[in-house]
């Protein structure tokens, strides 16, 4: 069927107004956040229902029309763009919001509501949403369930898969799987809603979940510190971790803080300082005078807040880091950052950010830039610089490769998207992959869902 054809059939289904065709309507739904990955698409479908995504996949499922589902276009691996001309489906109209349950904490939400609405939601109540990323205003509930987020909350509540208590979702034919009862205890099989998180929109589209919300700590501190050495980051951590109150650590290292310094007019903390600390202590009581207890007693060098605005200055030189890459890049006319999302055994993580500081230097690279999750070893690595296509996959090949070698997963919380699946069948083992593609082909037989995400498609071939 010709693209006009289908636009055609696609509008009657959700209205003129909620199918894009212009190139100027089109073009931010065609590119991921890091600008990395461009595609392009012969139309932009928004429907504004379930039964309008479910009337859409049963026609594309028909015609076989590839479709690439898109939340908030947040993702850095390339998952949600239409690579090879897919009509891309976006699941921003999606915004049910349902009463939030007092009894169980947790509410029922659709696909295209953002994070940002499920604080705010969350917080009216006296509650809060365990997963905490960055862009709050556009990362949408979909989009975070279909990658399985992570973030910043993940050392006390997990990733996204962890908040989920019921999904509802549409398979490739158009059928409707809904089990949004949000039960804490539901053992009756099959446990769908783990089956479709991470699944990166490639078993089915996700139109809606039931999500824990959790108590809202009254009492937070943050504390930056600086430290000797990565060993001595991991052992602090170690020892907050202890305190049973420790809620986020992340790990910063000079070339980034001076990257945030220069982009935010700022002078960087502790000079002299090899490694930097980001700590959050949250619960009940004693949270301050706990925080300033164990790191005097360790002898660091940190500054300390409990205030909320304080607190927020903080948490700056590690939550700026993206931008200041990006503003970096722009500056000085780099392509777009080539960044890397691998987890490390925490054992492993000294020599294994040594051989990738070593590997990037021989080949040239401007700057390389790490930061991330310590307590959990998730690290985004970023290489700067110019690069052509071939230079890129050697980079590429450097840090995932490297990653495995140290027994790293090469992917902790972006998922796989196309960026790495061609380094997939390194990671996972052939009977795994199998397995992928049995899923695969059971749920979406005409492979129209993301067919350029997860390497599930042919994986048997």
């Amino acid at each position: 069927m010709k693209s006009a054809q289908v636009v055609t059939e696609l509008t009657a289904i959700v209205g003129s107004g909620n199918v894009l065709t212009q190139s100027a309507d089109r073009d931010p739904f065609e590119r991921d956040w890091t600008g990395r990955y461009v595609g392009a698409t012969p139309a932009v479908v928004l429907p504004g229902s379930t039964e309008e995504v479910s009337t859409v996949l049963a026609f594309c499922n028909q015609h076989l029309v590839s479709v690439v589902p898109q939340g908030g276009n947040t993702g850095q691996v390339g998952g949600s763009v239409p690579l090879s001309g897919e009509i891309v489906l976006s699941l921003r109209r999606l915004k049910r919001i349902d009463s939030v349950n007092d009894d169980v904490p947790s509410v029922i939400v659709g696909a295209g509501v953002t994070l940002d609405e499920v604080l705010e939601l969350a917080n009216q109540h006296g509650l809060t949403f365990g997963v905490d990323l960055s862009p709050k205003e556009d990362a949408t509930v979909g989009g975070m369930i279909a990658t399985n987020a992570g973030g910043l909350r993940f050392l006390r509540y997990g990733s996204m898969r962890n908040q989920l208590l019921g999904i509802e979702a549409v398979l490739a034919d158009g059928t409707v799987i809904s089990h949004l009862r949000g039960l804490p205890k539901d053992n009756s099989g099959y446990d769908l809603p783990s089956l479709f998180c991470g699944s990166e929109g490639t078993l089915g589209v996700i139109t809606a979940a039931s999500i824990k919300l959790v108590p809202q700590q009254p009492l937070h501190a943050v504390a930056l510190v600086g430290l000797e050495s990565f060993n001595d980051a991991l052992a602090t951590v170690r020892l907050l971790r202890a305190t049973g109150m420790l809620e986020s650590a992340e790990v910063i290292l000079p070339a980034g803080v001076d990257l945030v310094a220069d982009f935010l007019q700022a002078s960087p903390p502790f000079n002299g300082a090899k490694v930097y600390l980001v700590v959050e202590l949250a619960g009940i009581s004693q949270v301050t005078k706990t925080l300033e207890k164990e790191l005097r007693a360790q002898q660091k060098q940190f500054v300390l807040a409990s205030d909320s605005k304080e607190r927020e200055e903080l948490w700056r030189w590690r939550r700026t880091h993206s931008k200041a890459i990006s503003w970096h890049c722009h500056r000085e006319g780099y392509s777009a950052p080539q960044k890397y999302d691998v987890s490390i055994p925490l054992q492993n993580t000294v020599p294994f950010l040594h051989e990738i500081e070593e590997a990037c230097s021989g080949l040239n690279t401007a700057k390389v830039i790490v930061f991330g999750h310590i307590g959990d070893g998730n690290l985004h690595i970023n290489v700067l610089g110019t690069f052509d296509q071939a230079f890129s996959n050697r980079i590429d090949e450097t840090v995932l490769q490297t990653t495995i070698d140290y027994g790293g997963s090469i992917s902790a919380e972006h998922g796989i998207g196309t960026s790495k699946s061609r380094y997939l069948p390194q990671y996972r083992t052939p009977e795994e992959l199998r397995l992928f593609d049995t899923l695969k082909c059971a749920l979406d037989p005409h492979r129209i869902l993301n067919p350029n995400v997860l390497h599930v498609n042919g994986a048997n071939q």
